[in-house]
């Protein structure tokens, strides 16, 4: 009884301890890098319509679940931040529970059994600086849904051994593969341990998990869809082995050592394959995983909970392309859900010292440190300057850098002059890229510079419009209205309705285009415009 009282007592003190330290988050404003177009600008969001995430994919993913709980907070808060900061906490804190349970189950199967050692791998979970990108980004509620419905997936698979729990354990699967299509690998991840550390028989296992394999087949059919106008593939098939053990590396690395952190680390396949170093890095660390691999199967196979880790980063490995890979090929909230099996590996570990008493103040001391670094990462995402600068330190060559970099410059900073400059790096890298170009005429708008927002026309003349419709709707129509803007300071009115009479067909869900129009009409005094602006 007393050994029960501890450990729930250590564990009520680490979930109080997780939640100060992700308090100063409560009252964060969110980052506009993904946020905005997923959830506060999120035309579905704006009009009401919400329902429609669940016949489409929306910028790349089918992710219906999840955009159901943020249309659902949206409503509720009124579009402030807090509820999303509430659900963000609230699920990590709910899959340290899970992790808790799961490596309870684990560690009674493998006679592991020591709860000084569940207490730190669990600690390590929660704490490590990794998790804070999912957990800080509100953005990042995709990562911590797909986790949450997994890790209770998983529970219940290995936990409830009877019909009604494999029917329960099969349903949070779905509702984890509709939060997050990431968790495509619990299947195989399940099968492994199953087989490897639960000692279940193969053919049974296959069966059992026989319709979780087709739902992820249907998952992966889906992704692939959605992600059609947001995938560029441009890496041949046979280097993408070496792009799968450089991600490894990387990961590896920032667990063992979490510093420096960044919210984009420019580690994209285009920029690794012009450095030799690359290649040295992806031998060294498939020799390593090789090894390890054919040790664990050979003489530890207790030790596969390690598979855990490398399943779970696959798809964002490398070895398949993905959507959006080309802005970043690592990112720390890809690694939230795989700290699961570091856990794991660390419990087994610790669980090999006579004494596991002894680790103690080295466990202090190691979690000490990680809550710390956690805690002072967090004010990187306090702001959109913070972020941005921090960015900028990581990868300064960066487009994603340039493109945030700008906006920061020229709407927080008033630099108008800087921002400008970073407008130049980001179409350095993508001659005539419309973010960058809508991004330049805001700069030039507020710095007053009127004519020069008119002579980006010459640059939208070179450009297929749609193209641009169709694929970049809101930067485009942002650039138009920017124009639209100059015109009217210029007294060239009618020249300034046309541009803000077109941004009004690209995107006539952006309330912010209807309220233009109706204010352009209004100047001109011409109402009867409006009506020939419907797109």
């Amino acid at each position: 009884m007393r050994v029960f009282k501890w450990h729930w007592l250590g564990l009520s003190l680490l979930l109080i301890i997780t939640a100060i330290i992700y308090s100063d988050m409560w009252s964060a404003p969110y980052i506009f890098w993904d946020d905005e177009p997923n959830i506060f600008k999120n035309p579905y969001f704006q009009h009401g319509v919400w329902w429609w995430v669940w016949f489409e994919p929306y910028f790349g993913l089918y992710v219906p679940v999840t955009s159901s709980v943020w249309a659902l907070l949206f409503f509720w808060g009124g579009g402030e931040t807090w509820p999303f900061r509430a659900l963000n906490l609230g699920l990590h804190l709910y899959n340290i529970l899970f992790v808790y349970v799961f490596l309870r189950l684990l560690a009674r199967e493998l006679k592991a059994k020591s709860e000084l050692a569940i207490f730190f791998a669990v600690s390590v979970f929660a704490l490590h600086p990794l998790q804070v990108q999912a957990v800080a980004w509100i953005s990042g509620g995709r990562d911590l849904l797909a986790a949450f419905f997994a890790l209770a997936s998983t529970c219940l698979f290995f936990g409830l051994r009877s019909r009604i729990g494999y029917c329960l354990a099969l349903l949070m699967f779905v509702c984890a593969l509709l939060s997050k299509p990431i968790v495509v690998v619990l299947p195989i991840a399940l099968l492994v341990l199953n087989v490897a550390c639960f000692r279940r028989p193969l053919k049974q296992s296959v069966l059992w998990l026989a319709p979780w394999m087709l739902a992820s087949l249907v998952t992966i059919w889906l992704t692939q869809k959605g992600q059609g106008p947001y995938f560029v593939n441009e890496v041949a098939w046979f280097v993408r082995p070496v792009l799968l053990f450089d991600s490894l590396a990387f990961y590896i690395g920032k667990t063992l050592w979490p510093y420096p952190l960044a919210g984009n680390y420019d580690h994209t396949p285009l920029r690794l394959m012009s450095e030799p170093r690359w290649w040295v890095t992806s031998l060294v660390c498939a020799v390593f995983i090789l090894s390890v691999t054919v040790y664990v199967w050979c003489r530890a196979r207790r030790f596969s909970v390690l598979s855990w880790w490398l399943l779970f980063l696959l798809p964002v490995s490398g070895i398949v392309p993905f959507a959006y890979q080309n802005i970043g090929g690592v990112a720390d909230h890809y690694n939230y859900l795989p700290m699961v099996g570091v856990a794991a590996f660390l419990l087994l570990l610790c669980s090999l010292v006579p004494s596991p008493a002894q680790l103690v103040p080295i466990a202090l001391v190691a979690l000490s440190a990680l809550g710390y670094v956690s805690w002072r990462r967090l004010d990187v995402w306090q702001s959109n300057t913070n972020f941005f600068m921090d960015m900028a330190r990581a990868a300064p060559n960066s487009y994603s850098t340039a493109i945030g970099m700008s906006v920061v410059m020229c709407i927080d900073v008033r630099d108008y002059q800087a921002g400008l400059e970073w407008t130049d790096k980001a179409l350095k890298q993508k001659p005539g890229d419309i973010l960058a170009l809508a991004n330049r005429s805001m700069c030039l708008g507020e710095s007053g510079r009127s004519k020069q927002v008119l002579e980006l026309e010459r640059e939208l003349l070179k450009l297929d419009r749609q193209v641009l419709r169709d694929k970049a709707p809101t930067p485009y129509s942002n650039l138009l209205t920017n124009m639209g803007r100059a015109a009217f300071a210029l007294r060239e009115f009618e020249r300034g309705f046309q541009f803000i009479c077109e941004a009004y067909r690209v995107l006539p869900s952006n309330p912010s285009h209807r309220q233009n129009l109706l204010a352009a009409t209004e100047l001109l005094g011409r109402e009867k415009l409006a009506a020939e602006c419907a797109p």
